[in-house]
Formats: C-alpha cells, sequence, structure tokens
C-alpha cells in the first residue's frame, strides 16, 4: 500500500470506527429505548462524530445540541444512555483538533452547562421523591 495513501486512510478509517461503536452503542440498547427519538438522537450522534477532526467545533455544537434534545424532550429516566459517550469523544476532538484555545474553552463551556442543567434534573428528582413520599428519610 502506497504510504501516502495510508497516511490519510487511516485515520478515516479511525474516525468511521469511533462512529461506528457510538451507533453501536445506540442499537446495543435498544430494549431500552422508549421511543424513536432515542434512536435519532444516537444515531445523529454517530453522524456528527464522523466528521470530528475536520469540524470539531461544528460536532460539538450539533453532539451538544442533540444531548439538549435529549434532555428537553425525553423523560428524566432516560439519561444518561450509553451513546451520550459522544459527548466526551466531541469533546477531547474539538481541544485535539481545534484550531484555537478558545474553541475548546467554548466547547467546555457548552459541556458546563449541560452539566449544570443535568445536576439541577438530579436534585429536582430527588426533592419530588421526598415530597410525594416515595422516598422517606432514615436516621
Amino acid at each position: 500500500m502506497d504510504p501516502d495513501l495510508r497516511r490519510r486512510l487511516l485515520p478515516v478509517l479511525f474516525d468511521l470506527m469511533i462512529a461506528g461503536w457510538v451507533a453501536l452503542f445506540t442499537v446495543l440498547d435498544l430494549t431500552n429505548l422508549k421511543s424513536g427519538r432515542q434512536l435519532a438522537i444516537g444515531l445523529g450522534m454517530a453522524v456528527a462524530v464522523t466528521f470530528r477532526r475536520r469540524w470539531p467545533l461544528t460536532v460539538v455544537g450539533v453532539v451538544a445540541s442533540l444531548a439538549l434534545f435529549q434532555v428537553l424532550l425525553l423523560p428524566r429516566t432516560a439519561d444518561p444512555r450509553p451513546y451520550d459517550v459522544a459527548l466526551l469523544i466531541a469533546m477531547y476532538s474539538v481541544v485535539k483538533y481545534g484550531r484555537r484555545l478558545a474553541h475548546g474553552l467554548l466547547a467546555a463551556g457548552v459541556m458546563a452547562i449541560g452539566i449544570a442543567i443535568e445536576v439541577v434534573r438530579r436534585v429536582q428528582a430527588v426533592v419530588l421523591a421526598y415530597e410525594t413520599g416515595l422516598v422517606r428519610p432514615t436516621l
């Protein structure tokens, strides 16, 4: 095999493998998926991760938007899902392949906002469980 072709082909194959893993995580989780929305979100993340080297900041935006849709449109019990590993892959990619430090910082800010939203959702679920009597405090 031509060394130049190999040098260009290996990263593409690796990115396709990573996207394949995200898609596999989505498909293997089909027994737990409650709606077609979750399948669409997981496969959308897999497709986005394919382009992580070429457009890392765009990939973070797409994957983070899909994660936001997951949080807004699906019940609390629907997250995190195995395909959410795409968020970590996208974050790594923008830090590794981004053109400027500001891109990495912007992606970190987006991820921090997502973490804060998830923490608030979890706290609300615990408070609701205590208020409705589903969980009783033990002393």
